[in-house]
């Protein structure tokens, strides 16, 4: 049973319990309220367990504390429809995935990292599956500290069911640092690992950032989503005057 489906179902049976409380009670009915009461019992258990699962998947994702709250209704649709719409059904159905992935260009400020989080959290939470989120800063850090096992690294990142890199290509890059890169995505794409991207950069500025072997990769790999336009975070500001 889903975890949607068990918390319907809880629901119904406690209602019904309270529906039977209620009323007078009868040997076959006090018998009933022991069988829901059971049942109610059990499905709490489960469902606690499955809360603390999700915990821990999101946890292990190591998205950010500031972006396990976005979600895709607190996200501005009306900005970003296609962009909105595509991320939802990207998340809802990635049990079906065959290694298709997400590309979110654009200039900052327009909300690629909060649905590229959204994902995280949806697929981490609700379908409890592995997501490794990571900020290419991070990943390159990661990278620089482990030099001598960067096949570890390639691993760990080239075998989660979803990798999530955002703001790729903000950070300067090294030949070394882009070809662990490079084997990053390969493997991904060779396993056919689907990969989520956001980056403020240009294609042809990603080329000369992170390779064109990379680039190349992940075009074939994912669905480029544009989401050019105002910056959410200046016009905040600008409301502050």
């Amino acid at each position: 049973m889903e975890i949607n489906q068990m918390r319907n179902r809880k629901t119904e049976i406690d209602r019904e319990i309270m529906t039977i409380q209620g009323s007078s009670l009868t040997e076959e009915t006090f018998e009933k309220l022991k069988e829901l009461i059971d049942e109610s019992v059990n499905l709490e258990i489960r469902l606690e367990a499955e809360a603390r699962r999700a915990e821990r998947l999101l946890e292990e994702s190591r998205v950010g504390v500031r972006f396990r709250s976005r979600t895709f209704d607190n996200f501005d649709g009306l900005a970003f429809p296609t962009a909105h719409t595509k991320a939802i059904e990207y998340a809802i159905r990635f049990e079906s995935n065959k290694g298709e992935g997400l590309l979110f260009t654009g200039n900052p400020g327009t909300g690629k990292t909060h649905l590229a989080a959204a994902i995280t959290n949806y697929i981490a939470t609700e379908l409890k599956i592995p997501v490794r989120f990571a900020g290419f800063a991070d990943l390159l850090e990661s990278i620089k500290r482990k030099f001598n096992s960067d096949d570890d690294l390639v691993k760990e990142f080239g075998t989660v069911p979803l990798l999530v890199i955002d703001d790729l290509g903000k950070e300067r890059t090294s030949e070394w640092s882009n070809s662990v890169l490079y084997r990053i995505v390969n493997m991904r794409y060779e396993h056919c690992l689907p990969i989520v991207i956001t980056t403020n950069e240009t294609i042809p500025e990603l080329n000369r950032r992170v390779g064109e072997a990379t680039v190349s990769r992940l075009m074939e790999m994912c669905d480029g989503i544009s989401m050019n336009g105002e910056d959410y975070r200046m016009k905040k500001l600008g409301g502050m005057k």
